[in-house]
């Protein structure tokens, strides 16, 4: 069924399980399960700063820092950014895998290897939203293409 926070409507993909956000800083959270490819689970969290947030680029920078090579050294080339448009608003979109920490700051509970982050900033007439997928690299290929649907459903309301 639809989902609505504030101005932008959205649909999430059958499969996901929608939870308490686990921080006030998280509009929305969603588990997706690694059951179906036998690795953990996914996590998807949805912020809305007010104000830019700091920036998108700034923000897709943060999230790049937090993953590395198995070797330790920044896993920056890694990084595949491209720009899209959903409901008439600009969209960047990142893909990035290796070890990821998002530091304790976050709530990171250490480095985890062999992860993947697929995020997107939908740029909304009001503030930016900002969607964050984490995982498993098994899970998050498994649920890729429900995540990009999920992006591509963001709307304005009519």
């Amino acid at each position: 069924p639809p989902a609505s926070a504030e101005q932008l409507h959205f649909t999430a993909p059958e499969g996901w399980i929608q939870e308490t956000p686990s921080s006030p800083m998280r509009r929305v959270q969603y588990r997706l399960p690694g059951a179906p490819v036998g690795s953990g689970d996914a996590d998807l969290a949805i912020f809305v700063f007010p104000g830019t947030g700091g920036g998108v680029d700034a923000n897709l920078q943060r999230w790049v820092q937090q993953f590395s090579n198995p070797d330790g050294s920044p896993a920056t080339e890694q990084a595949e950014v491209r720009r899209t448009e959903v409901g008439g608003m600009r969209v960047s979109m990142l893909d990035i895998s290796g070890t990821y920490d998002p530091g304790v700051m976050a709530g990171g509970t250490g480095a985890q290897q062999n992860f993947r982050m697929l995020a997107a900033v939908v740029e909304a007439p009001a503030d930016p939203w900002f969607i964050k997928l984490t995982g498993p690299i098994p899970t998050i290929d498994y649920w890729e293409r429900s995540f990009h649907a999920f992006v591509e459903s963001f709307h304005l309301p009519h």
